[in-house]
């Protein structure tokens, strides 16, 4: 059934109208580009309305255009990363509905350490971790023991991640939590690291849940002494991914190890939902047990209703979806993580604007969000 979509994008990420002579794939907007051509060629009459620090015009657009739904595509307001969860309220007080996180979700998603404690209150495994406040040094527990990784406690879409993000002694890493720290100007979470796959499976419905096929990132030409890992530059330099072959395809395992991926991205997606949010998820597979990072905060095409406390008067609602990154040891064994990714995971937009299949073009999107669409309720 055809659907009228009001995408909602930042204003220097709108896509031209004419793309005659320029190369998408270099683009900036290419993943804004990537949904909304998606969704015209399945039918649906999309509009599409650029926004930075003024949301006025959001009301008028959507009374007049009348959407069934709101594609919500920002990451941001007025280029501060924290004031996204107020974008998606307005939306909330509006009765609109959209596409993403809710408000509540966004916000503690922010908080890895936070996301990882509300998953182990429901008996998900997470990677053993520590956080080092703005300004402190680090200090390790006798659980915590080498290799470790070393990220923004808050940033996400790999924002600091590198190579040297992975520590293997003290030195190491004191100096990537003085970088966190001085650098991007948050505290710095200090997680376990297990080396392994790049997994990422989706997640969609509210009630009942449609999981998707496993998906994964591969590094074909990546040196043997390099991490395999989601870097900053994994996901956002595509000629850094033409030079390493970063590609992301179906992933091959057999249909145990499949069972116990999607299963685990069940438990970890319905835990999410139990806080309120709808936001893609790292996990974990160790041998022991299946072990979950934070829900993050990827750019997944994914919906959710728009409140999950109840209305004075019914509210509209959409399917939900989530995606999830995991990680499964070179041994076989089933291990952990990169955040951002996701970033879950995404995927269906594997945590990159970049990432692509071996076609060159984007994975899975008309599939995910054609499905996605002929479940709105």
């Amino acid at each position: 059934m055809k659907k009228r979509i009001l995408a909602l994008v930042h204003d220097h990420l709108v896509p031209p109208e004419d793309t005659t002579g320029i190369d998408i794939l270099e683009a900036e907007w290419k993943m804004e580009y990537d949904v909304i051509e998606t969704l015209r060629e399945r039918g649906h009459e999309v509009r599409v309305l650029g926004v930075h620090d003024d949301l006025a015009g959001i009301r008028p657009t959507a009374g007049f255009f009348e959407p069934h739904i709101i594609f919500n595509l920002m990451e941001a307001f007025a280029g501060v990363t924290t004031f996204d969860q107020n974008v998606v309220s307005y939306l909330e007080l509006l009765r609109l509905r959209y596409t993403g996180c809710n408000p509540r979700g966004l916000i503690l998603a922010r908080d890895k350490a936070l996301s990882k404690k509300l998953l182990a209150y429901h008996r998900i495994p997470v990677p053993d971790f520590t956080v080092v406040r703005y300004g402190h040094k680090p200090v390790l527990s006798k659980k915590l023991h080498f290799p470790l990784i070393v990220k923004s406690l808050f940033f996400e879409a790999s924002a600091g991640i590198s190579q040297a993000s992975v520590v293997e002694n003290v030195e190491q890493l004191a100096r990537r939590v003085q970088f966190i720290h001085e650098s991007l100007g948050t505290a710095a979470i200090v997680e376990q690291f297990i080396d392994g796959r790049e997994l990422y499976v989706g997640v969609l419905g509210n009630e009942r849940l449609d999981v998707f096929p496993v998906w994964e990132m591969s590094f074909a030409q990546m040196p043997d002494n390099r991490w395999r890992i989601a870097t900053e530059r994994v996901k956002w330099s595509t000629q850094y991914q033409k030079k390493h072959g970063i590609m992301t395809n179906a992933a091959k395992l057999d249909a145990t190890a499949t069972d116990g991926i999607q299963r685990i991205a069940k438990r970890a997606y319905r835990a999410s939902i139990s806080t309120g949010m709808r936001v893609s998820t790292c996990v974990w597979m160790t041998r022991d047990a299946p072990t979950c990072s934070k829900p993050t905060r990827t750019r997944t095409w994914r919906t959710e209703r728009t409140s999950r406390s109840r209305p004075k008067w019914p509210a509209p609602r959409t399917k939900s979806s989530l995606t999830a990154s995991l990680r499964w040891g070179s041994d076989g064994s089933r291990s952990g993580p990169d955040n951002e990714h996701q970033s879950p995971p995404s995927v269906i937009r594997t945590p990159a604007r970049t990432a692509r299949g071996s076609d060159g073009k984007p994975n899975d999107a008309s599939y995910f969000l054609s499905r996605m669409f002929s479940m709105l309720v």
